[in-house]
């Protein structure tokens, strides 16, 4: 049983995946946007984010960088291919988090039931 746990949570496996969910994220962000999967009412809605918005993009940005950034960097899975990998995940993250409608919701959504969240 501890081989196996420890083979699943090797960074083969645990790497990849986490690279595998993060374009299936991306594709996921594309196919929102480009409306395939959209009711075609013919209403359209267009919206400009304001500065708290924006600054709410930039923090999830920043800090999901810094995360995706370390986890490449302590990898031993992609040895030879952390500098491609490096440019297309900063890519896809930078196009996700300030061009995709879909994901820019997901983002106010989270701040938005973080901040009216009632304490116990």
């Amino acid at each position: 049983m501890s081989d196996l746990i420890h083979k699943l949570f090797n960074d083969c496996y645990t790497f990849w995946t986490f690279e595998f969910l993060f374009v299936a994220l991306f594709l996921r962000g594309v196919i929102s946007d480009l409306g395939w999967f959209r009711s075609k009412s013919g209403i359209t809605v267009a919206l400009t984010r304001g500065h708290e918005s924006w600054s709410h993009f930039a923090f999830a940005y920043g800090t999901t960088a810094v995360v995706m950034l370390e986890i490449i960097n302590t990898t031993k899975a992609a040895e030879g291919y952390k500098t491609i990998l490096t440019i297309a995940d900063m890519a896809i993250l930078l196009y996700l988090c300030f061009y995709n409608s879909w994901f820019r919701n997901q983002i106010v959504g989270i701040v938005t039931k973080s901040k009216n969240k009632i304490e116990n």
